[in-house]
């Protein structure tokens, strides 16, 4: 068993690291002003703390993958490896389950696009903003 003391120390140091790192991140990644001077990995970082950039999509298509690829192995392992009343349950997961895990993903993927097509959209409003403020600056 751990010693307690210790396990009570580095709490309390992983919640000072935190903290600390929270505040740096605040200062340096999160402002706007600051972000468009960054290149290479801090571009990335200031991206990934102010969510510019979204990463869910290249997560879910990974674990559809994996879904599907769980339920046509289990289904096969099921059809073949145990006693014979568990291939009807090993046929039903390997062709049904693949069917499931795609309508499952395919409405997790609209979301994520009706998402992806707002923020296009308020991208494209902002630069039709900005470009008729300054038109009326050129005019004046």
């Amino acid at each position: 068993m751990p010693n307690m003391t210790l396990v009570y120390v580095m709490t309390i140091l992983g919640i000072m690291t935190a903290i600390g790192g929270t505040v740096c991140a605040a200062i340096f990644l999160i402002p706007e002003k600051k972000n468009a001077r960054y290149k290479g990995f801090l571009k990335f970082l200031s991206d990934f703390v102010t969510f510019k950039t979204l990463y869910i999509d290249k997560a879910l298509k990974i674990l559809y993958v994996l879904s599907t690829l769980y339920c046509v192995c289990v289904g096969f392992f099921w059809i073949f490896t145990f006693s014979s009343w568990y291939s009807i349950p090993g046929l039903c997961m390997l062709f049904f389950g693949p069917i499931v895990v795609r309508l499952i993903f395919e409405l997790l993927a609209m979301f994520i696009l009706l998402v992806n097509n707002v923020i296009e959209i308020n991208n494209r409003l902002k630069k039709q903003e900005i470009e008729k403020e300054q038109e009326k600056n050129g005019e004046q």
